[in-house]
């Protein structure tokens, strides 16, 4: 995404200068500052939904894949990560400058994928806030999760192919590195596929929509953390090689220092990096090595 970004600077600078060599006059330059904030904009807009997408792909694979299996599956069913919203800054910019003509298609788009997405959410959290086992699991409730994310899917597809129809409309050719392989794992999440989960159950996203290159695998193993001198039971959700999801029960305050104690008597120091209630992401003091038992070992989902 950087390099779409830098090639478009260069678009930009020589469509001002091509801008101020037609009509040296003031108004004129201002116009075409205009014109290229404005394209800034949309490319901004771009790089940010391509991450949106690409994750929100991986959160329709797992729905759907919770929608077809239930808890028997390969995925536990609180296991459902949270996507990010879309950019409240740029959710701002656009509803001032949504009635002007090169952003009208687009603010349409934003906004639905916006509230498709706050709905879809909002279904997820039910799962974490309300963890379920495989005797409450409700198969009609799993349907309606991977309904609403199918939906998020068609719309951050809509709303990539509108930010390009109105880039293309000014003049700029240039999209973001791995676009089209984002809109080809939205179209098959939408269908109710999971192209983000392997055989194994791991969840595998490319490494530049989660800001970093990681082997990732979604399980349910039970733990125990401690906090200091108490010890909790918790269940880690899911793992990466420089971290966790951990299901606790109760909320630990970020940038807290704790340990994970595992059923093999192994312990791994760590640190919280985010809550979400009663969901902590934590980062590894030590990063996992690809040859770690945790990659392969066969974890029970009951």
């Amino acid at each position: 995404m950087n390099s779409f970004l830098e090639g478009l600077a260069e678009d930009l600078r020589v469509f001002e200068a091509a801008q101020a060599a037609r009509n040296p006059q003031a108004t004129g330059q201002s116009n075409a500052r205009l014109a290229s904030e404005d394209l800034r904009m949309l490319a901004h807009m771009r790089s940010e939904t391509l991450r949106v997408a690409a994750i929100t792909a991986g959160v329709a694979s797992i729905a759907n894949a919770l929608a077809r299996n239930g808890s028997e599956g390969t995925v536990a069913p609180y296991a459902m990560p949270i996507v990010p919203a879309l950019s409240t800054r740029l959710s701002e910019q656009l509803s001032r400058q949504g009635n002007t003509e090169m952003f009208f298609e687009v603010y349409q788009h934003w906004f639905a994928a916006e509230s498709k997405l706050a709905f879809a959410q909002e279904l997820s959290l039910a799962i974490v806030r309300e963890p379920l086992n495989a005797d409450s699991f409700q198969v009609l409730h799993a349907d309606a999760v991977a309904d609403a994310w199918c939906r998020v899917c068609t719309s951050m597809i809509a709303l990539l192919r509108g930010l390009a129809g109105a880039m293309e409309g000014e003049g700029v050719s240039i999209s973001p590195q791995n676009e089209s392989d984002v809109i080809s794992l939205l179209e098959k999440a939408a269908a109710g596929e999971s192209p983000c989960i392997e055989r194994d159950g791991s969840f595998s996203l490319p490494g530049w929509a989660e800001r970093r290159k990681e082997r990732r695998r979604t399980l349910s193993v039970p733990v125990k953390i401690s906090v200091g001198i108490k010890r909790f039971p918790a269940t880690v959700q899911n793992i990466s090689t420089g971290g966790m999801q951990i299901a606790t029960g109760f909320m630990i305050p970020v940038g807290s220092r704790i340990v994970v104690h595992l059923e093999t008597d192994r312990e791994l120091d760590a640190s919280v990096r985010w809550s979400n209630g009663t969901t902590i992401g934590i980062a590894l003091a030590r990063s996992l090595e690809n040859s770690d038992p945790l990659w392969t070992a066969d974890f029970s989902l009951n």
